[in-house]
């Protein structure tokens, strides 16, 4: 039975955590005479601990990442829809606009321009004589 890759992280994050622990309550105290002594004994045991800590803390900081990735899409997609939204609504005021105040200017104006009559008075000139 193979455990998942998050459940293997988590036991050798606690393996380490406890391991690191023991190793720093066996050298406590140290001088940094003993740790200069002994410097390569220290840095193989604190080199891959501070490794392994550092991986885990940028995974940590990854996984944020993608949340507030996720968290922007999501926002993104939102604006867009209000755009869409804030575009119609600007066309029906505008559409509106254009009735109420353009078409009875323009109604307004026809009515004001005198109109050609249908009536036409006889000119003197056009009377015939046989």
């Amino acid at each position: 039975m193979s455990m998942s890759v998050g459940e293997r992280d988590e036991k050798m994050n606690k393996m380490a955590s406890i391991a690191a622990e023991a190793f720093c309550e066996t050298h406590t105290p140290v001088s940094e005479d003993h740790i200069k002594a002994n410097a390569e004994r220290f840095l193989e045991h604190t080199i891959p601990y501070l490794t392994v800590r550092t991986l885990h803390r940028l995974d940590e900081t990854l996984k944020r990442q993608e949340t507030a990735l996720k968290s922007l899409e999501a926002d993104s997609r939102s604006i867009r829809r209000l755009t869409f939204v804030l575009v119609f609504l600007t066309i029906v005021l505008a559409y509106y606009a254009v009735r109420d105040t353009v078409i009875p200017s323009l109604q307004s104006k026809a009515s004001q321009t005198p109109s050609p009559t249908a009536t036409t008075t006889p000119s003197p000139t056009a009377t015939a004589t046989p």
